[in-house]
């Protein structure tokens, strides 16, 4: 994993992997895994939404450098969107209670910012589902994670927030511990 990432995860953000670089065999633009429109109406999400621009001042990471000095992360220009059970903040400095918590995270590139279907397992946005268990008798916060099977709908995407829903979610970590992000989101935008 990389530093990036591993910063990520200390704070409570998730982070995707990387998209390969290779070719693939995609039908469509946003991936070979074919899209199944939600259906029927959409109920609010019981989480906080947040969203937020990414503009990183470090260089871009090469495909084969790890470590400090360097932006694993999504592309400048990018709207990362959270959904969490926590009360989240625009402040950066906030710090956020872990244990016991989770959070649903996805990075939307600036050329796939327009209403529309994605599946979060990409190519095009890549969603990340984190969950935090209580803390173990040594009071450290174990972190298990995985890539976020699901179909997202922008509806809207504006400089107020994105309003979306999920649907077809596939998540044996959130499916275990009873979490539904199934439904409907509006994430206001920090500025």
């Amino acid at each position: 994993m990389t530093y990036s990432c591993l910063i990520s995860l200390a704070l409570g953000l998730a982070c995707a992997p990387k998209p390969d670089s290779g070719d693939s065999d995609e039908t469509t633009a946003t991936g070979s895994i074919e899209l199944t429109p939600c259906e029927g109406a959409a109920t609010p999400i019981d989480a906080t939404a947040i969203a937020y621009p990414i503009a990183s001042d470090l260089p871009a990471c090469s495909d084969y450098e790890s470590g400090t000095g360097c932006w694993d992360g999504p592309p400048d220009g990018s709207v990362q969107v959270h959904l969490t059970d926590r009360t989240y903040t625009c402040d950066p400095a906030a710090e956020y209670e872990q244990c016991g918590t989770w959070v649903l995270s996805f990075a939307i590139p600036a050329e796939y910012q327009a209403a529309g279907l994605y599946h979060l397992t990409g190519p095009a946005i890549r969603g990340s589902a984190v969950k935090f268990p209580e803390p173990a008798p040594d009071g450290q916060c174990e972190v298990a994670s995985e890539v976020f099977d699901a179909t997202l709908e922008i509806v809207a995407i504006d400089d107020t927030g994105v309003t979306g829903r999920l649907c077809h979610v596939q998540s044996p970590l959130y499916a275990g511990a009873g979490i539904d992000v199934e439904g409907s989101f509006f994430a206001p935008l920090c500025d």
